[in-house]
């Protein structure tokens, strides 16, 4: 029986407890999942913060490749993608190959949007003061996300949150549903073969306690 555990600043951690992951069908464990206590929820939010530093720094394209790359991951692990969403959440295999086929145009898409964050150009002629003056609007990453992703699309709508956090360069902290954390955690492995800092994105299934920090 598959183990998975905590993604934290780029590493696989264990914590004090694990919950079994049990199919709504049959009611079958299909995995267990390390739930992470406070400790280990600060100690993601701290890599975040830290990994900030230099998710900040990326220029537009170094982000758009990154978006690719977890898009061709997804792509190359669609079918065992589709299964964890099966197995762990119920949904039909047919409905959960949809869901993977969406979550990886998601991240295409965030690849292409990644390279329009741009700015505006505004006239600030309002005045005899501010004749043939011009302001510029631009926009910088924010810092880290706190994401909390539903249990009915485990995979698609957590697309929906990392794929514009690295777009724009900020950091990630994700507290997956707890039933489908297992594909979140598949995810995590994808986005960790590529070059996106490490803490940039931290994946922290845990309780209700350890997630109000």
């Amino acid at each position: 029986m598959r183990e998975y555990k905590l993604l934290i600043k780029g590493k696989w951690e264990v914590s004090k407890s694990k919950q079994e992951i049990k199919s709504p069908y049959d009611q079958n464990v299909v995995g267990k999942v390390y739930f992470a206590e406070k400790d280990k929820t600060e100690k993601a939010v701290s890599a975040a913060h830290e990994a900030f530093s230099e998710t900040k720094k990326l220029s537009s394209l170094e982000r758009a490749h990154v978006l690719e790359k977890i898009s061709s991951g997804i792509e190359k692990r669609k079918e065992e993608l589709a299964k964890s969403i099966t197995l762990s959440g119920g949904k039909t295999i047919k409905a959960s190959r949809t869901e993977v086929e969406r979550a990886a145009n998601t991240f295409k898409i965030a690849s292409e949007e990644a390279k329009r964050i741009g700015g505006e150009i505004i006239p600030l002629d309002l005045s005899a003061q501010t004749k043939e003056r011009w302001g510029l609007v631009r926009r910088f990453p924010i810092g880290v996300i706190s994401a909390i992703s539903p249990f009915n699309f485990p995979l698609n709508l957590v697309a929906h949150k990392i794929a514009p956090a690295i777009a724009s360069g900020n950091t990630v902290v994700l507290r997956p549903a707890s039933q489908v954390a297992i594909t979140s955690i598949l995810l995590g492995e994808i986005i960790n073969e590529t070059d996106y800092p490490q803490g940039g994105v931290n994946i922290v299934p845990s309780g209700y306690e350890a997630a109000d920090i």
